[in-house]
């Protein structure tokens, strides 16, 4: 029973660490996509600590025009949907929700974001590296839901 009981804690440490690797990667992406936003006078921040519980934000980008944006980055695969109050995914024909509330938890850090730095407003975005987010949701709970590809437009857009 013990050396069930340490391959069990073993597969779970795996399967951890090959989350943590995913969303590494899913990162590193996004950074690639937003490289060119640098150029033209946004300020990019990366893995930025929050505090109050909430760890960090994984971009946190503010415009030429100062405009304040909280990226919370998602790897997860499969197509994204929305039913105007909730994100699912479809992997197949198979409808799954989310293990976490990625809204709730993007509207949190835009809120500490915008306290820790005094900034008069802070646009949450939930951005998906990896899977297609479904044409129609742009917004859901005044949260920004985007593809990688779709991300430095969106922020261009909104400026």
């Amino acid at each position: 029973m013990t050396s069930l009981g340490a391959i069990a804690n073993g597969l779970y440490w795996w399967r951890r660490a090959n989350h943590a690797d995913q969303g590494a990667r899913g990162e590193e992406d996004v950074a690639l996509a937003l490289a060119g936003l640098i150029a033209s006078g946004w300020q990019v921040e990366y893995n930025v600590r929050l505090g109050k519980g909430l760890g960090d934000a994984d971009v946190v980008c503010l415009s030429p025009r100062q405009n304040a944006y909280a990226i919370d980055v998602k790897s997860h695969r499969g197509r994204v949907l929305a039913d105007g109050q909730q994100l699912y995914r479809m992997i197949g024909q198979q409808k799954y929700s989310f293990e976490k509330d990625f809204l709730k938890q993007v509207k949190r850090q835009a809120l500490v974001l915008k306290q820790q730095r005094n900034w008069r407003f802070v646009t949450p975005i939930v951005a998906f590296s990896q899977a297609h987010v479904a044409a129609s949701i742009s917004q859901v709970q005044r949260v920004y839901v985007v593809e990688k590809a779709r991300l430095p437009a969106l922020l261009k857009q909104l400026g």
